[in-house]
């Protein structure tokens, strides 16, 4: 888990002080409205943030988020890449048994028995919603990539 919390330290005398704790990766990303709103509170409110590199101050806060925005950004390149594969596996694979079942007959002109044939109408279906999934992870991967972009920039980036 990649906790931060947020702290605002009061003279002495207060029994209390505030504090703000943030899951970074469950948090992220939201809405660019919801950002700027988190920053903005954030940023007028808390003074230190305690985070795995130790505390911090805003500015340096502010770096950490950016870091970790970049990060991001990068684990999401990488599974976009594995997901374009797989993507791709998994359609070559639901074309071959479509072609099997529409034709009847394996590509050497032989046919295909209907225990062959029922099996290749379940490798359709089961790689076509393959399919459909991994694309959706895809393009979800990419709503991210441009949320956490736009966050860099709402920090200064």
């Amino acid at each position: 888990m990649n906790t931060v919390t947020c702290y605002k330290l009061y003279p002495r005398g207060r029994e209390r002080e505030e504090y703000l704790q943030i899951n970074m990766d469950s948090f992220f990303p939201c809405t660019q409205r919801v950002f700027k709103s988190f920053w903005k509170i954030v940023n007028d409110t808390y003074e230190y943030f305690d985070t795995k590199n130790g505390l911090l101050q805003i500015w340096q806060f502010q770096n950490y988020l950016k870091v970790y925005f970049t990060d991001r950004i990068a684990d999401l390149k990488h599974e976009q890449a594995e997901n374009k594969g797989l993507y791709q596996k998994y359609s070559d694979t639901a074309s071959y048994a479509r072609n099997r079942v529409k034709d009847k007959t394996f590509p050497n002109g032989l046919p295909v028995k209907a225990s062959e044939l029922e099996r290749f109408k379940a490798e359709y279906k089961e790689y076509t919603k393959k399919t459909s999934e991994i694309f959706k992870k895809y393009k979800q991967n990419q709503r991210d990539i441009e949320s956490f972009q736009k966050y860099i920039k709402v920090l200064g980036g």
